[in-house]
């Protein structure tokens, strides 16, 4: 969701027990900024403070907790419509899910779980 979390100014995201953030999970070394004036032209044009503070920033995330269902795999939808014309300013993320049995085979639930830890 379009959390707006500032990780500088808000700190890191303190989740319930057994939540995950599914970028971190299946990208830990990939920054993922859905907001970024490097980027996305329409930030830089539209946003004051996003240009005067060269913001790039995740403020998009899947949250996820998970019992039937393993995080795959997650991307950025991060192409313009045209030249200069982005859908928004945030880029999205896609987050793609496979049923446990699907993706783990006979291996138990439980120990799937453990692996998105």
């Amino acid at each position: 969701g379009d959390t707006n979390v500032n990780d500088a100014l808000d700190g890191d995201v303190l989740l319930p027990k057994g939540w995950k953030d599914a970028w971190l999970v299946l990208r830990p070394e990939d920054e993922g900024f859905t907001f970024d004036v490097e980027r996305n032209s329409m930030v830089a044009e539209m946003d004051d403070w996003a240009f005067k503070n060269q913001a790039r920033l995740r403020y998009d995330r899947f949250w996820i907790k998970v019992s039937n269902y393993a995080p795959v795999a997650i991307e950025l939808l991060d192409e313009q419509i045209e030249e200069k014309l982005w859908p928004s300013d945030h880029f999205a993320v896609l987050l793609s899910m496979e049923e446990w049995r699907q993706h783990y085979g006979d291996q138990s639930q439980q120990k799937s779980q453990r692996d998105c830890e």
